[in-house]
This record gives structure tokens, C-alpha cells and sequence, in this order.
């Protein structure tokens, strides 16, 4: 779990709160993962009483079931997103699938690939609603480059006929004791709506203290 806040002053004032958690929980041949990001930023020109306010979050639980001795899995998750200024400003999706882990180097690099198919319910800016079917994409790996440094890297993609959403995360953690760590991180969020060939989107960098529960 990590905590990061932003604040920064120019021609305009700018403060963000970002908090991000990934736990994972692993019991006989089931592993529980929940991912979850949630942001509130406040841009203000000097002199004016109010300002703008955007708040998104995006989160998921991932049930993964383990085939015995084979690393080929299923998997069953819901996601829930809300962005004030995406083209969806919420969306709601069950999604199933199946995926395959790789362990390398002793244990000390493990790596996922996952297909999965789905359905979405989604609200747009005007309030209207739509449904539709979802491909989803993912891979992640994490790799104990030594007993102290870990670097971790997440690919999510998941896209319909009307709209291709995609987040990536990379991590690099330096531990300071068994629990706080230092936590350098790029995280890409990339939005294709309709069939638009010039992408939005954002990409934020952070450095921060981490605490792993």
C-alpha cells in the first residue's frame, strides 16, 4: 500500500492525492489478488474562489483457481472505474478468463500472461448508459533483483467496440526495513475511444515511502 501527495505552484495551484494498494493472498491452489488506485487532484488559478476538481478510481479482485500441479489457472474478477473527465465516468465489468505463471531464477522471478473475456456496464458524461462485450489482456511480473530491491511491472488491457482502456505500472522498491520501503513508480493510463488514432491519456511519476502489510 503506498500514499503519495503532490503539491505544486506556478501560474496555477495543483494538489494531488493518490492512494494505491495490490495485495495478494495465496491459500491451497486459490489466490485472492485486489488491485486499487484512487486519485483526487485540485487545480486553482490565484485569486479565484473556486477551482477544478477531478476524482477517479479504479479498482479489482481478481479469484484465481490453481489446476493441480500445472500453472495454468482460471480466474473470475470484477472491476469498477469512475473518472469525472474520462469518456466513461464509470464503468462496471465481471470478467472471466484463464492465464498461466512462470517461475524463473528460483523463485525470485514470477510472471503471468491472462486472456479473459467479459461485460461492462458503463455511464457516460451525459448520463446515458450502454453495455457491451470486453477482451481483456494482462500480464505482470515481479523480480527480487537482491533481498532488498524488487521491481515490479503490471499490464492491464481492456477493450469493446466503443472503447480501449489500458494501464501500465512499473515499480522499483529499495527496502529501508522489513516493512517501509523507498518506492520509485511510472504509471501509464491510456484511453482510445471510438476509433480516434491520436490516444488520451496520462503518465504520472512518483517516489514515495511504501508500507507492506
Amino acid at each position: 500500500m503506498s500514499l503519495d501527495y503532490s503539491y505544486y505552484q506556478s501560474d496555477y495551484l495543483s494538489r494531488t492525492l493518490a492512494v494505491s494498494c495490490d495485495l495478494t493472498r495465496k491459500y491451497g491452489q486459490h489466490e485472492t489478488v485486489f488491485e486499487g488506485d484512487i486519485n483526487n487532484q485540485s487545480i486553482k488559478l490565484p485569486g479565484a474562489s473556486e477551482g477544478i476538481s477531478r476524482y477517479k478510481y479504479d479498482a479489482n479482485i481478481k479469484r484465481k483457481y490453481f489446476y493441480a500441479d500445472t500453472p495454468y489457472y482460471s480466474y473470475l474478477s470484477p472491476r469498477i472505474r469512475h473518472n469525472d473527465s474520462g469518456y466513461f465516468t464509470s464503468a462496471q465489468a465481471m470478467r472471466i478468463g484463464g492465464g498461466r505463471k512462470i517461475f524463473l531464477d528460483e523463485s525470485h522471478f514470477d510472471m503471468s500472461f491472462e486472456l479473459g473475456v467479459g461485460y461492462r456496464y458503463a455511464t457516460l458524461a451525459d448520463q446515458s448508459n450502454i453495455k457491451e462485450q470486453l477482451l481483456t489482456l494482462a500480464t505482470k511480473f515481479s523480480w527480487d533483483i537482491s533481498p532488498n530491491i524488487t521491481i515490479k511491472f503490471n499490464l492491464t488491457n481492456e477493450q469493446s467496440a466503443l472503447e480501449k482502456y489500458r494501464t501500465v505500472t512499473l515499480e522499483l522498491k529499495s527496502k529501508l526495513t522489513q516493512d517501509f520501503s523507498i518506492k520509485t513508480e511510472i504509471a501509464e493510463n491510456r484511453t482510445y475511444p471510438f476509433d480516434i488514432s491520436v490516444p488520451n491519456g496520462e503518465l504520472i511519476s512518483s517516489m514515495g515511502i511504501d508500507y507492506e502489510i
